[in-house]
């Protein structure tokens, strides 16, 4: 795996005369056509058609490219446009089954990113060319990715590239889910259940969050899903990393312990939280703990879960009950909701 060349480019775009546009790029081979595609997706998904920017980090698809990019946007100053700043953004391409690198290296790579980009506002207020920074900062980054897979800082099983989709008319899909809920109620169980024979062991990140790989194939949709699951700490002394942590999700899952109402109280906390500071997200709500003796009647939860707008579905991770089906009724959520969108 050290020797896999998962980071294909770079490129570095901003809002102009004619709307979002790449400046330079490193390959210098990449595609015209990628190149728009980039520009536009980055600056008009996270800046809005006004080209108005705010500092902020973000993984961006384009799944008929197999390719991700991780997203850097922030603001040039420039007198004549709104809020005295043009959007801009650098746009790192990668192979998106590789994305986990990225994800649990975040801290490092959002700080040499914002490094760059003060470099780049400096040129571009001075009228000065970025493109030799680019390459350099490129070629840099590619050192660290090799340097993060040889020490193994990630250590998913990533899906070998000789594995075949079960029939050749398979689309595959990567959705990021959350895990959120208070502390206690089983969510890294519940992780470990689904995903213990999909990988040799698991990721913790310090305090914060943990991290899952899993594939799951839908046979009868002729998909296979790659599931990021991240696992959020229920600790409120984490609650100010838990918007960039949860920022990306496809998908929410509500977990709360059917033996302790208190958990089943704070999940609306958790709810408008995320539709405070994420907005809203389809989501199920989890009562995990099947095998013990309830607490939390299931009518409550079921009238919870329609008040709220989610799934429902009563969990085991200690006998695996239901903990499949949660994840199949969530990848096929997903997908009827992009479709129809």
């Amino acid at each position: 795996m050290v020797n896999v060349d998962i980071l294909k480019g770079i490129v570095f775009s901003c809002f102009g005369d004619k709307g979002p546009e790449a400046k330079y790029w490193f390959p210098i081979s990449l595609d015209q056509d990628m190149l728009l595609k980039i520009s536009v997706k980055t600056i008009t998904l996270l800046a809005g058609d006004s080209g108005e920017a705010t500092n902020q980090i973000a993984f961006i698809q384009f799944p008929e490219d197999h390719l991700s990019t991780f997203v850097y946007l922030f603001g040039i100053p420039n007198e004549n446009a709104r809020g005295k700043k043009v959007a801009a953004s650098i746009s790192l391409l990668i192979v998106d089954k590789y994305n986990s690198i990225f994800y649990f290296n975040m801290n490092e790579l959002e700080n040499s990113i914002k490094e760059i980009s003060e470099k780049i506002i400096a040129n571009e207020v001075n009228n000065k060319s970025s493109k030799k920074l680019l390459v350099e900062f490129y070629y840099d980054l590619k050192e660290k990715v090799q340097i993060y897979t040889q020490h193994r800082i990630t250590t998913f099983k990533i899906k070998d590239d000789s594995e075949e989709l079960p029939f050749k008319d398979f689309k595959e899909f990567n959705y990021k889910i959350a895990l959120v809920g208070a502390p206690g109620v089983g969510k890294t169980s519940l992780l470990l259940r689904f995903t213990e024979e999909a990988f040799r062991d698991r990721y913790i990140a310090t305090n914060v969050a943990n991290v899952n790989i899993k594939t799951l194939d839908l046979m009868d949709e002729k998909i296979r899903v790659h599931f990021y699951l991240w696992d959020i700490s229920g600790q409120a002394c984490y609650i100010d990393m838990n918007e960039k942590l949860i920022n990306g999700c496809d998908a929410i899952i509500y977990v709360y312990d059917i033996t302790r109402f208190d958990t089943f109280n704070e999940v609306k906390y958790w709810y408008d939280w995320i539709n405070d500071n994420i907005g809203y997200k389809i989501g199920v709500l989890v009562g995990n703990k099947l095998d013990l003796k309830r607490k939390v009647s299931k009518e409550n939860a079921k009238n919870l879960a329609k008040r709220l707008k989610l799934g429902y579905l009563e969990t085991s991770s200690k006998n695996g009950t239901n903990v499949n089906l949660l994840f199949e009724n969530i990848a096929k959520a997903i997908l009827k909701l992009y479709q129809s969108s």
